[in-house]
């Protein structure tokens, strides 16, 4: 945005001190003007009348962002206030704003559709800007050389060796290697749905009505102990007709008749009475 100020109006409807029979007047306005600038960043534009002796080759003057027109000695301020705003395109008009309490300006500039505002209201806006503290822009940070040496110094930083100094690489070295793909970075599962209490509690209620849990008995049962095997009775064995018979026909054994046979075998003096199985 470009400002246009009358520059006798700002100083004689200033309330922080400014007269006009006072010369160091303007240089005051001009300096509190460059604060402004630089601070908004807006450009400025200070235009006084030439009734003062002031040098014809130094009648526009430049001071950063502000810049100061002396008007000739036979016109007014006035006159060259509204021939700026009637010179500029209607495209550039709307980024002009006029600073006067002059109510012939103020008309003049509602006729071309241009902002304006009066020198009490812009004065207190000036004084706004320059108490409301500056901030730091902390991405567009610019050291000197200096200062990089000093923090350089602070934190043990050493100085890399300059590329003049440094040995001359090989041919080999000097080959171009080709560039390695980029590698695409790991994937992350996407994050488990966390249900809600109520959620949990209907899926349980679903899976007992299918599939009822048995609850566990408290009551122990007790244990069958393993009984010994049975015990029998080899000396007082009793057998039917039947055993006999089949042990005989395993062994082999002829059967003899219920009476006793006295008769020795030949050859042998007496002989031995044969044993008989009881029935």
């Amino acid at each position: 945005m470009s400002i246009i100020v009358d520059g006798y109006n700002y100083i004689g409807r200033s309330r922080r001190g400014l007269r006009l029979d006072d010369p160091k007047a303007r240089d005051t306005i001009i300096s509190l003007f460059g604060q402004y600038c630089r601070k908004t960043r807006k450009s400025l534009t200070i235009v006084f009348d030439g009734t003062y002796s002031v040098n014809l080759a130094n009648r526009k003057r430049q001071y950063g962002r502000v810049k100061v027109i002396y008007t000739s000695p036979t016109s007014l301020a006035d006159d060259l206030i509204k021939k700026m705003i009637r010179s500029r395109a209607r495209g550039q008009r709307q980024g002009l704003l006029i600073v006067t309490s002059d109510e012939e300006i103020l008309q003049y500039a509602q006729k071309y559709n241009v902002a304006w505002i009066r020198s009490e209201a812009f004065e207190q806006t000036v004084q706004q800007a320059l108490e409301t503290p500056e901030s730091i822009d902390r991405k567009n940070v610019r050291l000197s050389p200096d200062e990089v040496q000093k923090w350089m110094e602070i934190f043990g930083a050493e100085d890399e060796e300059p590329e003049e100094t440094a040995a001359p690489k090989s041919r080999r070295a000097r080959r171009k290697l080709p560039e390695a793909a980029p590698v695409p970075p790991p994937k992350t599962p996407p994050p488990r749905k966390e249900q809600s209490v109520a959620a949990k509690k209907d899926k349980a209620d679903r899976v007992s009505k299918r599939r009822p849990v048995p609850k566990p008995s408290t009551i122990r049962k007790p244990s069958k102990k393993a009984q010994p095997p049975e015990q029998l009775d080899r000396v007082n064995v009793h057998l039917s007709d039947d055993d006999v018979e089949a042990w005989l026909e395993i062994f082999q054994q002829p059967q003899h008749d219920d009476k006793p046979d006295n008769s020795t075998p030949p050859g042998r003096k007496g002989g031995k009475k044969k044993k008989r199985f009881k029935r």
